[in-house]
């Protein structure tokens, strides 16, 4: 199953949503708890088992998860908890905490259910490009279909209660993947970043939280639930990733008037590299395939952006693995990442 889905692409990386030339994906993520139980770093093994299988028996029921399966991440390999967190469809707690779990996800990998993570659910919709609100209404509507089956640990006063105080209220996590190459390379990007961090909002790389690597891709998404609507939390996030968008698209049309050459350069460096490497590591292949998509998005390249994004999870260290069908060790990986990436740009 897993050398399948890792030669397979995900529907929000192949679909071309708003402003996808800078917006990646829009994700929106609900907290939930099983009133009854205790939260999950609490559970005890019986009780662990018994609030998975209440809840994909709940989920079972749901159309959208018609044919999928619930994995057990507990009896799953790592190297394979590690493909799913590549294809953000887990996070990084899900990977490495030893307590009975599970993830059940939609074909398309845009929805998906962690089991027994930080909470008991963590309902999630990603999009390609900027799709908050469509993210926030399909997940919305599965929300009330589970809770048909599930009685939900709330309080009348402070709302969904979470384990993290900072999810307690609307439990909702609304977050961009975008890539801000043309601020990064004005050296725009701490500023911009510093004033997203006033208003409330946080800035993580490309994994989110836990594993981190410094490129030119950022999640930005709200930090407190507590004491905001669900439609607050969304349109803020919108507005300020709105404003990314214009800045961005400004710092590069500023980047291609007042410094075309050395722009050019840097774009046919990276293109000629990836085209010929035979090692390389995921950081360098990051930082050198935000080059090439911007050459792409600008025109100066003719290519497929969707064949670009597609790299981007491909060639991270799990799905090197699973596509060569061989454990490896670092240097091994980095030479079948440019192997790889030397392919599929011919």
């Amino acid at each position: 199953m897993f050398e399948e889905l890792a030669k397979s692409t995900s529907k929000w990386l192949s679909d071309s949503g708003p402003s996808s030339e800078i917006v990646i994906s829009s994700r929106v993520r609900l907290a939930r708890n099983v009133n009854g139980f205790p939260f999950p770093h609490n559970l005890n093994e019986k009780d662990a088992e018994e609030l998975v299988g209440l809840v994909v028996n709940a989920v079972n029921k749901n159309r959208a998860f018609k044919g999928s399966k619930a994995i057990d991440l507990l009896a799953l390999p790592e190297l394979d908890r590690i493909v799913l967190l590549e294809r953000h469809i887990i996070s990084y707690d899900h990977v490495i905490n030893d307590r009975k779990r599970a993830v059940i996800f939609s074909k398309d990998e845009q929805t998906a259910i962690m089991i027994n993570e930080e909470d008991h659910l963590r309902l999630q919709m990603i999009l390609s490009g900027i799709q908050l609100e469509e993210a926030y209404k399909a997940l919305d509507k599965l929300d009330t279909e589970l809770e048909k089956n599930i009685t939900y640990a709330f309080d009348i006063d402070m709302g969904y209660l979470t384990a993290c105080p900072t999810n307690t209220g609307t439990g909702i996590r609304a977050s961009v993947m975008v890539h801000l190459p043309g601020l990064v390379i004005s050296k725009e990007i701490t500023k911009v970043l510093n004033n997203i961090s006033q208003l409330g909002l946080v800035t993580r790389g490309f994994y989110g939280e836990g594993l981190d690597i410094k490129t030119p891709f950022f999640q930005i998404s709200n930090q407190v639930s507590l004491g905001h609507t669900e439609k607050e939390i969304i349109d803020e996030v919108h507005k300020v990733t709105l404003q990314l968008v214009d800045y961005e698209k400004k710092a590069r049309e500023s980047l291609f008037k007042n410094s075309r050459a050395r722009v050019e350069d840097n774009i046919w460096r990276s293109y000629g590299i990836l085209k010929n490497v035979r090692s390389i590591n995921f950081e360098e292949a990051v930082t050198l395939l935000s080059s090439l998509r911007l050459g792409v998005e600008s025109g100066l390249i003719k290519a497929d952006p969707k064949k670009v994004n597609e790299l981007l999870i491909i060639s991270q260290p799990g799905h090197i693995q699973k596509l060569f069908a061989m454990e490896m060790n670092e240097a091994e990986r980095d030479e079948k990442r440019a192997e790889l990436i030397r392919k599929r740009l011919e």
